[in-house]
């Protein structure tokens, strides 16, 4: 148990909700107020299987990069990409580049801009379940 779990234990429950939900996400691996959404969205819809902003390394242990979310078994990955963090050139060639390594390895890369997401999650959902289903058969085949 880390120090702030332990104090947080310790500390009134009274409203500390929004606290604790807080440090619940982060602790699952959320980096942004955007993936805490996605894996809350995921865990209503019932997607599993996925981990948060993991490295991934390739057979040599080079490291390809750092995803969001990946479900390790299929090998893909999902980006969630906002504009104001993709906006200036060396940001952008840098996700190409992580993008393209990932892909060269093997993985199904997705990006989705956040906007999209909160405009429309149940359009998400579906785009991410047959995203995942169509995966899963090509590498079953």
């Amino acid at each position: 148990m880390s120090a702030i779990e332990a104090e947080l234990a310790l500390a009134q429950k009274r409203g500390s909700a929004l606290l604790r939900q807080a440090f619940r996400e982060v602790s699952d691996g959320a980096e942004s107020v955007a993936e805490c959404e996605v894996a809350e969205i995921f865990k209503r819809a019932g997607i599993a299987g996925f981990q948060q902003n993991i490295d991934i390394r390739d057979g040599a242990g080079q490291l390809l990069g750092r995803a969001d979310f990946v479900w390790p078994e299929l090998r893909c990955v999902l980006e969630i990409d906002g504009r104001a963090w993709h906006l200036d050139p060396v940001s952008w060639q840098r996700t190409m580049r992580r993008h393209n390594r990932l892909e060269a390895a093997g993985y199904a890369v997705l990006h989705i801009n956040p906007a999209e997401i909160r405009r429309n999650p149940q359009a998400f959902i579906a785009l991410v379940r047959r995203w995942l289903t169509d995966r899963a058969r090509l590498l079953a085949a």
